[in-house]
């Protein structure tokens, strides 16, 4: 189950990241820069592009997020590696000693 929903978790909130990239860089600078008549027609043409992608994408990370934040402490109580890695990072860390001044 969690091949399924991890890569469908980061394709939607990639997506999702990327709508609202294209909406924050390149959207709203375009729309301020331009006239009232002009304004209106862009955003009529922005609105029917964005609203039934962003909605689903969004929804989809949240629901794929939300099932993998309970289902991977389960899965990692049985995964050796990742137990092993955790363990290995916290001890092989070298002992910080204080610069003197």
């Amino acid at each position: 189950m969690l091949a399924f929903i991890i890569p469908v978790a980061l394709l939607a909130g990639g997506f999702a990241a990327g709508g609202l990239m294209i909406s924050a860089l390149g959207g709203a600078p375009m729309l301020l820069s331009l006239s009232v008549e002009n304004y209106l027609s862009v955003h009529k043409g922005f609105i029917g592009r964005f609203d039934p992608f962003m909605p689903i994408c969004i929804c989809t990370a949240l629901v794929a997020d939300a099932v993998l934040a309970f289902l991977v402490p389960i899965a990692s109580a049985h995964a050796c590696p990742a137990r092993a890695l955790t363990t290995w990072s916290i001890k092989s860390r070298p002992a910080v000693t204080p610069a003197l001044v």
